[in-house]
């Protein structure tokens, strides 16, 4: 059997970008596999380390390319035995350097290291209490936008229009979400944002995001709309982009 060219890592089978990543690498003729974390077995003896997909051993493959990295510790153990495993078969891990140094690189971690490289963000607030939570809101001024620390996709991201919806929406979820879980941000008009996709130090095209009409979602996900946007012509955009990937020790990332 040939080696694979590229095997993607994923938690779940209804997951589009594998499909997406499947369908695009097949027009290409691209040797490409996907396995789900869930079946895998990592094996650790004494003498030696057994890798196994469904009991037989893993797949080789040129290079791997990780989803879910950074976002949050599930299959967290796994992820740093693949890593292990592909380096010392001379395969690429794609951001496999990034995940080594931030295991769990979630937003709060990742604003603190764009904040040291003078990299512009939105105005932040971390907290540990539910009455830090309401003090700081009344500081922010409403609307502001709540957030999980961890999430992508727009997930778990919500607009507070008061101080009882901030009230009711705390005494929803405080028991579900730690409050320390959660950052406050100020809400930012206009309904749209760009997204800068970066490959190999390498800014290889760009999308602006629109969120519909009364929305502030951007996410297409999320039904927000996604059109084409020439970034050859935003050298500032561009720059900022490769620096947030050169941060983050980044192969494959979208700003």
């Amino acid at each position: 059997m040939k080696e694979n060219d590229l095997i993607v890592f994923s938690g779940g089978v209804k997951a589009y970008a594998p499909k997406r990543l499947f369908y695009e690498a097949k027009l290409l003729g691209i040797r490409l596999r996907v396995l789900l974390y869930k079946d895998l077995t990592i094996r650790i003896t004494p003498k030696e380390i057994d890798y196994l997909h469904n009991s037989h051993i893993l797949p080789k493959s040129k290079s791997i390319f990780m989803r879910g990295l950074g976002e949050d510790g599930v299959y967290n153990a796994i992820k740093y035995y693949l890593i292990n495993y592909y380096s010392s078969l001379g395969g690429r891990v794609l951001n496999g350097n990034s995940f080594i140094k931030w295991p769990s690189l979630d937003k709060t971690i990742q604003y603190l290291e764009l904040q040291k490289k003078e990299i512009p963000i939105v105005e932040s607030y971390v907290f540990g209490s539910k009455k830090r939570a309401m003090f700081l809101a009344d500081k922010i001024g409403y609307p502001f936008i709540v957030k999980n620390n961890i999430g992508s996709g727009g997930e778990e991201v919500y607009k507070i229009e008061n101080k009882e919806k901030l009230e009711i929406f705390l005494g929803e979820k405080y028991s579900l979400i730690k409050i320390k879980s959660l950052l406050f941000q100020k809400f930012l008009k206009g309904g749209e944002d760009l997204r800068v996709i970066v490959i190999n130090k390498k800014v290889v095209g760009a999308m602006k995001r629109i969120a519909n009409p009364g929305d502030y979602l951007t996410n297409y996900s999320q039904g927000g709309n996604v059109v084409g946007y020439n970034i050859e012509k935003d050298m500032e955009a561009k720059e900022l982009a490769l620096r947030v990937a050169k941060t983050f020790l980044l192969d494959y990332c979208g700003v």
